[in-house]
């Protein structure tokens, strides 16, 4: 077995933390409060804002924003001015529906949950799966300035999107990619004049509250299924949700390991990644300078000892990758792409999609190959654009050096997605490395 800084790789047991990690992060919010557990149990401590911060060397923190946004950091033991800080950021939301607030989508006796689309889901691999549903419901509360914030995951199949059967289409389900024909069923009734808030009430039951407490909710469709280690060797993962809890994960078992000696190295999930990263809790938002701000300010520094902390500071963007598909190689870039089991992937755009440049890129082969760590360079095919991530916008935000690096996985926003067992052990190992370099 290979270690690294404290944790064996590759181990059963850290493979089973994945799986329930990922199992349990169903939403945002989920995600968070799992996150958040593992910092508890690894010596963090949470911070608010009602009060100036007062910080120490050698000391962990963590701070949470709307349910759906975290920042993690430690300061060094040998901290001082002009040693920057070390981030590395992932989002915690994924493609999947939510479900609109209101009434329930009544056809006849048979009541379909009122959902849209979030994100660039391949919906149609959301057809004929068992389906469940959790996230935030807002609640009555004694005083009217603040709401009672519930977390809630219903953990078990409520619903399903059943398929129109093969005799009744030829057009390779054509009419499964319309907004209208992708609802889940979730009740079939004794007759078409019962209530048009079904839902609801099954929310109210599961939080034992009343139907007319519930002022509003976010509440998210997600697949539910465990996670599978599959393959002839135990080398394959399939699950929901890698991307990006995958990046999740990483970011925060690599801090929550690391006792960095200098600077400050950070931790941050952003939400809303899947629709553009524009929100409050997004890396659009201004609250990763402001909390930034807060922990220089915290350690003695005046606003300008912060801006010279920011040359010196930079930014791992953590996403999942495209791995090779082998059977579609016409999508790929031949010279580079990215086999599942090989390491992550540092990914690079001309089109800044990934704001990797060769600097940032060198830093990061020079510390792989230093420690022996696999990793692997991906690039868009020339013709197809593969998408993005938070990390140009994080880098124009913030204003330093950014990389975008990712484990490569396969059906990328599927309901059900593939990555290799040995990835999440690499992408760990660098990002641990890279909190302790001096």
């Amino acid at each position: 077995m290979e270690k690294s800084r404290g944790r064996t790789l590759g181990g059963l047991q850290e493979n089973k933390k994945f799986c329930e990690y990922l199992e349990k992060s169903v939403t945002p919010f989920h995600c968070v409060l799992n996150s958040e557990k593992i910092l508890n149990q690894n010596g963090f401590c949470e911070l608010n804002t009602e009060s100036k911060w007062k910080l120490k060397k050698g000391g962990k923190y963590y701070w949470k924003f709307n349910n759906s946004y975290l920042f993690a950091f430690s300061v060094g033991t040998m901290w001082s001015e002009g040693q920057g800080f070390k981030l590395a950021a992932a989002h915690g939301d994924s493609p999947c529906f939510r479900i609109r607030s209101g009434k329930d989508k009544q056809i006849g006796q048979y009541v379909f949950l009122n959902t849209e689309g979030y994100g660039g889901a391949n919906f149609t691999s959301w057809i004929d799966r068992p389906l469940s549903v959790a996230g935030r419901v807002c609640l009555k509360s004694k005083c009217d300035e603040k709401v009672d914030v519930r977390i809630f995951d219903m953990e078990r199949a409520i619903a399903i999107i059943p398929g129109l059967a093969v005799h009744f289409t030829k057009e390779d389900y054509e009419y499964q990619e319309k907004n209208s024909k992708r609802i889940p069923l979730f009740a079939i009734t004794e007759n078409a004049e019962m209530s048009d808030k079904m839902f609801e009430k099954m929310v109210a039951d599961e939080l034992e509250v009343e139907p007319e407490d519930i002022l509003d909710y976010e509440l998210y469709v997600y697949h539910y299924a465990k996670s599978k280690i599959i393959g002839r060797k135990g080398e394959i993962l399939a699950s929901p949700r890698l991307d990006n809890q995958t990046g999740t994960y990483g970011i925060i078992q690599a801090i929550a390991g690391t006792e960095n000696e200098t600077g400050i190295s950070a931790a941050v999930i952003f939400d809303n990644e899947e629709v553009g990263n524009i929100s409050k809790n997004g890396a659009f938002s201004s609250v990763t300078p402001t909390i930034l701000k807060l922990i220089y300010e915290g350690l003695g520094c005046n606003e300008l000892q912060y801006d010279k902390e920011l040359l010196k500071s930079s930014v791992i963007s953590v996403d999942a990758a495209h791995g090779f598909h082998p059977v579609f190689a016409e999508h790929y870039d031949k010279e580079h792409i990215c086999i599942l089991n090989r390491g992550f992937c540092i990914k690079q755009a001309s089109s800044q999609a990934y704001a990797t440049d060769s600097t940032m890129s060198g830093m990061i082969q020079q510390l792989c190959r230093k420690e022996n760590i696999p990793f692997q360079k991906y690039m868009n095919h020339a013709d197809i654009r593969g998408g993005g991530t938070l990390g140009s916008i994080i880098s124009c935000v913030l204003g330093v050096k950014t990389a975008d690096i990712g484990v490569p996985i396969l059906s990328m926003h599927s309901s059900l997605e593939t990555m290799g067992m040995e990835d999440e052990d690499s992408l760990i190992h660098f990002l641990r490395v890279y909190y302790d370099a001096v």
